[in-house]
């Protein structure tokens, strides 16, 4: 079955911006939203590399980034860390979909740049019924899972179990049953394989749809408890004269 294209993907986007942000679809805008720079917060190490689609990079506070989880980090860790958010929405970790994350520049930014830790959340965007495919989404999140450990820096990863989706349906919105039984076994069975630790987002949030009211992004009070779930979760990570 041929899948939907990237321009398919990139007008329904825009139509979503156009009704979030009435009056305001220009042509800074639309790009700020589509193709963000990363977005770094904070100083001093660990250098925090937050990879990942909307969720990360703050779609549910849309115009107050400074609320996205990636930016909320470094006050929970007294300033002790900078964190580079280097989210991109609707973006997907399977490159057959129509907007692939590992065809960006955010992506190849990333890639060349050093880090002492990557999180990384991928597949919210994936268990969209038209995106779907769990055979190559395992296959290919390993191969991206051992292009980052290869990075010349050696970061350690951490791979993140993508929030729970409350009243989604439709082909183009994400679908909580792939989501539930096929994308979090999936990663599940990778961070098995490359013994990677994992952080369990979807429990954190499965009884909480006050935090989504889009049924997908987290608002304020969502994003805080993300990154507090992802700060106590990294506390016990050590790095070379430079704890966190």
């Amino acid at each position: 079955m041929k899948r939907p294209g990237k321009k398919l993907f990139l007008f329904s986007s825009l139509i979503l911006l156009a009704v979030t942000l009435p009056g305001c679809l220009t042509g800074t805008v639309i790009k700020s939203f589509m193709w963000p720079e990363p977005d770094t917060k904070g100083a001093g190490r660990p250098i925090i590399a937050c990879v990942g689609d909307s969720i990360t990079y703050g779609y549910g506070v849309l115009g107050h980034r400074e609320d996205a989880w990636p930016a909320l980090l470094p006050a929970l860790a007294d300033g002790r860390c900078t964190t580079v958010n280097y989210g991109l929405c609707n973006r997907t970790l399977l490159s057959t979909s129509g907007m692939p994350y590992s065809k960006e520049k955010n992506a190849r930014i990333f890639m060349e740049e050093d880090e002492d830790l990557v999180l990384l959340m991928l597949g919210t965007n994936d268990s969209k019924p038209s995106n779907w495919d769990a055979e190559l989404f395992e296959k290919e999140y390993i191969e991206l899972v051992e292009r980052i450990l290869a990075k010349p820096c050696r970061p350690k990863v951490v791979l993140m179990l993508p929030p729970c989706l409350f009243n989604t349906t439709g082909k183009a919105l994400p679908d909580r049953d792939n989501l539930e039984n096929g994308v979090i076994p999936a990663i599940r069975r990778v961070a098995e394989k490359t013994g990677l630790p994992v952080i369990d987002l979807f429990e954190l949030t499965k009884n909480r749809p006050d935090w989504f009211p889009d049924g997908i992004h987290p608002n304020r009070e969502g994003n805080m408890a993300i990154a507090g779930r992802v700060a106590l979760e990294i506390s016990s990570f050590s790095y070379p004269d430079r704890p966190l």
